[in-house]
C-alpha cells in the first residue's frame, strides 16, 4: 500500500520564497515612513487619513527629517496617545514594522 503525499512541491516553493523575501528585508538599512505607515495603516490606527495629515495636524513645523528628530519625546507621545490607538510613539513604530514585515513577507 503506497501513501501518497499532496502539496509537497507547493509548501517547498512557498518555503523558498519566504526566505528569498526574509533574505531581502535582512539587508534593507531603512525604511520610509511612506513605506512604514501606509494610508491603510494609518486610517486603521488614527484619527487621520495619511501620515502627511497626522504630522499637519500636529502643529509642530515639520520641514525636515531634523525637525522631527527635534520634536520633544513627552509632547509626540501626547499626541500620538491623543490621536492613535497607541500610548507611545515607540509602540505605534513597534507595530508599524511589524506590519510591514508582514506585508513584505506576503501574509
Amino acid at each position: 500500500m503506497a501513501i501518497e503525499i499532496k502539496g509537497l512541491e507547493e509548501a517547498k516553493r512557498k518555503l523558498e520564497e519566504l526566505q528569498r523575501k526574509a533574505k531581502d528585508l535582512q539587508g534593507k538599512q531603512g525604511v520610509s515612513f511612506a513605506e512604514l505607515f501606509p494610508s491603510e495603516f494609518i486610517r486603521k490606527h488614527t484619527d487621520y487619513e495619511s501620515f502627511e495629515n497626522l504630522l499637519d495636524a500636529s502643529g509642530f513645523n515639520l520641514e525636515s527629517q531634523e525637525d522631527f528628530e527635534h520634536i520633544p519625546d513627552e509632547e509626540w507621545d501626547t499626541f500620538i496617545k491623543t490621536h492613535s490607538r497607541f500610548a507611545t510613539w515607540k509602540e505605534m513604530l513597534r507595530i508599524a514594522g511589524q506590519e510591514y514585515i508582514a506585508r513584505k513577507m506576503g501574509f
